[in-house]
């Protein structure tokens, strides 16, 4: 069982070619993932994926990414995340991506420095 009790019914969201879902805990069927915070790829995955013929659906699956696990998404965009995506990448279009994650590393920032 998935989730945390019966109740929790899970549905895959058919968003684009690629799909990302993450596993709910369920500890009493010890059934969890202590490691998701420090190992959330789902980034890396659309970064070293991305080209010309695909660069728009990229940037739309890192937003469904941003809406559907936020927080999980902005831990894995961290500063020297970015720093390590930009330096790494063998396209322009992986350059362009890294600023994207940039520009929402930075609303980020901004809003909880508002608040």
């Amino acid at each position: 069982m998935e989730g945390h009790s019966p109740k929790d019914n899970c549905e895959l969201q058919l968003y684009a070619e690629n799909q990302y879902d993450v596993w709910n805990t369920n500890h009493f069927k010890k059934l969890y993932s202590p490691d998701l915070n420090k190992n959330f790829r789902f980034v890396s995955v659309i970064f070293d994926s991305v080209i010309l013929e695909n660069f728009k659906e990229k940037v739309m699956e890192f937003q469904m990414l941003l809406k559907c696990y936020n927080t999980l998404t902005i831990k894995a965009i961290s500063i020297d995340s970015i720093l390590n995506y930009f330096s790494s990448a063998s396209n322009n279009y992986q350059k362009i991506l890294t600023c994207v994650m940039l520009a929402y590393h930075i609303e980020t920032t901004q809003k909880r420095t508002n608040t």
